[in-house]
C-alpha cells in the first residue's frame, strides 16, 4: 500500500506549441497563453474553459436619450450609450460586448425603459454581429400610459471567437422611439 505522504499532489507540464496528433490518442498540454488543451483521437484541437473564466458586463445609467425607431418591424441597436463594467476576457466594444473564444456563452440582460406613445408594443432582442436577433433571444413589452416598466431576458448562445452581442429594439405599432433608462448586459462564458 502506498504511503499517502508521497502521493502526488501536483503535476506540472511545460508549456508546448500544439502537438503531432497520434491516431486514436488524446493529449492534455498547455501553450504559452496559460490556457489549458485538449486534442482528441482525430487529432482535433480544444481549448478547455474554466468555467467563468471570460465575462463581460456593459450597462447604461440615468439615461434620458431615447433610441429612434424611424418604422415600425424594423430592428434597432440600442444606441442610449453602453459604458463598460467589470470585464475579464470579453471586452467592451461601443455598444457590444465581444467573445474572446468560441465556446457556449450565456447572456442576460435587464432594462427599465419607456414607451414615446401609450399601447406602443416593443421587442427587445440580442443580436449577434448585427443580425436579426434569434426568436429564443426576444422579450415583448406592452407600454400603458407612457410608464416606465422592468424587462429581461436571457439565452444561451454558441459564439466563435470575435463574434459580438448587442441590445436591440423593435416596435411593432408604428415608428416611435423607446426611452432606455437603465440597464444591464452580461455576457460570460459556460
Amino acid at each position: 500500500m502506498p504511503d499517502k505522504q508521497n502521493l502526488i499532489s501536483r503535476m506540472q507540464f511545460p508549456e508546448i506549441t500544439t502537438p503531432t496528433a497520434l491516431t486514436d490518442h488524446w493529449a492534455y498540454y498547455g501553450k504559452a497563453d496559460n490556457k489549458p488543451y485538449f486534442q482528441d483521437g482525430a487529432g482535433v484541437e480544444h481549448e478547455i474553459s474554466l468555467q467563468g473564466s471570460d465575462y463581460g458586463e456593459m450597462y447604461i445609467a440615468n439615461n434620458a436619450s431615447a433610441t429612434a425607431c424611424a418604422s415600425a418591424t424594423t430592428w434597432y441597436e440600442v444606441s442610449a450609450g453602453f459604458t463598460t463594467g467589470v470585464v475579464e476576457g470579453v471586452t467592451f466594444d461601443t455598444n457590444k460586448l465581444v467573445a474572446p473564444h468560441t465556446g457556449l456563452y450565456r447572456v442576460m440582460w435587464a432594462a427599465s425603459s419607456s414607451a414615446a406613445t401609450i399601447n406602443d408594443i416593443f421587442q427587445i432582442g440580442i443580436s449577434i454581429d448585427d443580425a436579426t436577433p434569434m426568436d429564443k433571444t426576444i422579450i415583448r413589452r406592452k407600454y400603458g400610459n407612457i410608464d416606465v416598466g422592468a424587462s429581461s431576458g436571457m439565452s444561451i448562445l454558441s459564439l466563435t471567437g470575435g463574434q459580438y452581442v448587442k441590445l436591440e429594439v423593435y416596435n411593432e405599432t408604428a415608428g416611435r422611439n423607446i426611452t432606455i433608462s437603465w440597464c444591464n448586459m452580461q455576457l460570460v462564458k459556460i
